[in-house]
């Protein structure tokens, strides 16, 4: 079963990280800024933080798939279950 939960664990990861992309540090870096101060153009402190937010909630969607499929794994009861929900992944 671990093994499965791992296989789970990597599906997501790969696309979390591809949701947040090459430039993920540089993207935080700027939304603490906009959260707490900084070095930005006052007119792009209301978009960084909507960009932000909006990437949060991919990943909370994301996130939330995740533990439902390893949920379903935990509760699965024959190796072809866990086969099947695995090959759901695609």
């Amino acid at each position: 079963m671990p093994q499965a939960e791992r296989k789970v664990d990597e599906h997501f990861s790969k696309q979390i990280n591809a949701l947040i992309g090459p430039f993920g540090v540089l993207h935080a870096v700027k939304r603490l800024q906009a959260e707490f101060g900084g070095a930005l153009v006052d007119g792009d402190r209301e978009d960084i933080l909507a960009r932000a937010a909006e990437q949060d909630a991919a990943i909370a969607i994301l996130d939330k798939q995740r533990r439902g499929i390893k949920a379903r794994l935990r509760a699965a009861k024959t190796s072809i279950e866990i086969n099947a929900i695995l090959g759901e992944l695609g």
